[in-house]
């Protein structure tokens, strides 16, 4: 389980090699240091162990990024899968939760019920292998001889699937938080529910609705802790900031012999990158460099490598 880590917000966001002048880089000397590193790093000069203060933080940020990365990966890839069959224009269809399994993500549609009173249950069981990128589907009862996993999802259920009571919390923890957070008029933001020792991670998860676009900022999440049926909501990480980069402005005009090496980001918040850094560079498969504080970091993916104090 990851405990609690600390706020994110990321910031604004500009080509690497032309690393401008920001909030935390606004002396000349100061950038051209910055610079330096990054040089150096590049031609591998440069390897500095991660502060032993940080590197508890560094680790927490690497997992539970890579983690809300795989289950949101999982969701679309089911998603996509249903909205092929047709069977996501069920009217009962509310949304989805993953529960992680290791080499396979299960991704439980939600419904409810059509007729009053109203109750929840598992609609469609779908289970994605993220490694092969398959998508199969089974019911609620673990797979076996006479209830294999399908290629198909099969015909709408009549009757939905109770769910479980640890689903049932996540799901109310989901619900409480999407009727909680201002989000934007028309924003795409897909819902992650991240389970974390006694209490509930939720991420709301923005994106650029093209996929020309690249989109950096505009996610959030909140912590949901129950006390008895009450859900208490505590921000975790917001980020109001939006930034879109055109995905053909970071590919290298023709001819040119200049590579491109990633993005500049910073923030002044925390001293190391966050889950949310993590994410989305596994998102866009986009490299970056990141002052946060005075540090210096490089961010591929889960992979978090330290280059040093800038001063």
């Amino acid at each position: 389980m990851f405990p609690v880590l600390l706020a994110l917000l990321l910031s604004p966001v500009v080509p690497a090699a032309d690393l401008a002048l920001d909030a935390l880089a606004t002396d000349a000397a100061r950038l051209a240091r910055i610079e330096a590193r990054v040089e150096q790093y590049r031609q591998g000069l440069v390897n500095p162990p991660v502060p032993p203060e940080l590197l508890g933080m560094v680790e927490m940020a690497s997992g539970l990024g890579g983690h809300v990365y795989r289950l949101d990966a999982a969701a679309l890839k089911a998603s996509a899968a249903l909205a092929r069959m047709g069977a996501a224009d069920d009217s009962r269809l509310q949304g989805w939760l993953c529960v992680d399994a290791g080499q396979d993500v299960h991704v439980i549609f939600v419904g409810v019920t059509a007729e009053p009173p109203h109750s929840l249950g598992g609609l469609y069981h779908a289970v994605v292998s993220l490694d092969s990128g398959t998508v199969r589907w089974g019911d609620f009862a673990a797979p076996s001889d006479q209830r294999p996993l399908r290629a198909d999802a099969g015909p709408a259920p009549v009757e939905l699937h109770p769910l479980g009571d640890d689903l049932l919390r996540e799901w109310q923890a989901r619900e409480a938080v999407l009727q909680a957070h201002p989000s934007a008029e028309g924003a795409v933001v897909d819902p992650v529910v991240v389970q974390v020792e006694d209490s509930s991670l939720v991420f709301l998860l923005a994106r650029s609705a093209d996929p020309a676009v690249i989109q950096l900022g505009g996610h959030a999440a909140y912590m949901a802790r129950f006390t008895g049926t009450q859900v208490g909501l505590k921000p975790f990480a917001v980020s109001r900031e939006i930034v879109t980069i055109p995905r053909v402005a970071l590919e290298p005009d023709a001819g040119s012999e200049q590579a491109f090496h990633g993005l500049f980001r910073s923030t002044d918040e925390v001293p190391v990158p966050r889950e949310l850094h993590v994410y989305e560079s596994l998102v866009y498969e986009l490299p970056f460099f990141l002052t946060a504080q005075d540090h210096l970091w490089h961010v591929q993916g889960v992979t978090v490598r330290y280059l040093g104090k800038v001063e």
